[in-house]
């Protein structure tokens, strides 16, 4: 009788040490699964600020790109305007006589 009681306990003990090792196993996991969910966090949120930040750059550049076109097409404009004005064999002016108007009515009340 005292054999089998020894042999209870050794299983209650043996019962006891496993499922002592399979909390601490789990504890181990669960620490694991908190420290990987928070590093994971902590790099989608690196991400987004980068994210945020290039998207800030990159309105910028629109901007930048936009008044470069402006001024591309302004540069062109001039210098079609003045290749045409170089086709019509225009004369430059001397002497410019201007007219004056007399301060004369026209029509009376």
């Amino acid at each position: 009788m005292q054999k089998n009681y020894i042999q209870q306990k050794s299983r209650v003990s043996e019962k006891s040490k496993l499922l002592s090792w399979l909390n601490a196993t789990i504890v181990v996991c669960l620490a694991f699964s908190i420290i990987y969910y928070v590093a994971g966090v902590n790099d989608l949120t690196v991400k987004g600020f980068d994210l945020q930040e290039k998207q800030t750059e990159v309105r910028a550049l629109a901007v930048e790109n936009e008044n470069y076109q402006d001024l591309t097409m302004a540069k062109e404009s001039l210098y079609s305007v003045n290749s045409r004005i170089n086709d019509l064999d225009l004369v430059a002016v001397e002497n410019i006589t201007y007219i004056t108007i007399a301060d004369t009515t026209v029509a009376k009340k």
